[in-house]
């Protein structure tokens, strides 16, 4: 996995899809520069995971209790963003 998280943070990932996006019951985002990435339910806003960096370069992960829809909030330097997640 670190190759694979090396491999994108460069730009040179064959298959991003096959890292990012849920995968079972880990969600992995890449946001170069932000300060955190929580998921918060599309239903009705609530906090559901709240992922950590695991790549110096901005990939974030975590484990998410259940498969229900989920946008990304995240955290930038002096803003935050509600968006859906294109890998989702």
């Amino acid at each position: 996995m670190d190759a694979d998280l090396d491999a994108l943070a460069a730009g040179r990932h064959g298959d991003p899809f096959a890292v990012l996006g849920r995968h079972g019951d880990i969600v992995r985002s890449f946001q170069p520069g932000a300060r955190g990435v929580a998921l918060l339910s599309r239903a009705d806003g609530r906090e559901i995971a709240r992922l950590e960096q695991v790549h110096p370069a901005g990939v974030f992960a975590g484990r998410v209790p259940d498969q229900r829809p989920y946008v990304l909030r995240i955290d930038w330097p002096g803003a935050a963003q509600e968006t859906e997640d294109p890998y989702g």
